[in-house]
């Protein structure tokens, strides 16, 4: 769901100028280029199902602790 929506969300920034973008940030927009419509809104379903799945499991927890980054960010050199 992120490459697709941060590819939709980009796309007309970055193609003109590729160049001009991060190649790491690039290839993380561009993964997002070829995702069918179909394999998006299936993935939203499966999304929904594990977050109904999820609140089901922590229903009785008070505080639930996560990493603050899903992704590293790229070095900078």
């Amino acid at each position: 769901l992120y490459a697709a929506e941060a590819w939709a969300s980009w796309r007309r920034v970055v193609e003109p100028a590729p160049e001009r973008v991060f190649p790491p940030v690039l290839a993380r927009l561009s993964a997002g280029r070829d995702v069918l419509a179909a394999d998006y809104l299936e993935a939203w379903e499966e999304l929904r199902s594990i977050r109904a799945e999820s609140r089901e499991t922590v229903a009785g927890l008070d505080a639930l602790l996560c990493p603050t980054s899903a992704i590293l960010p790229p070095l900078a050199r």
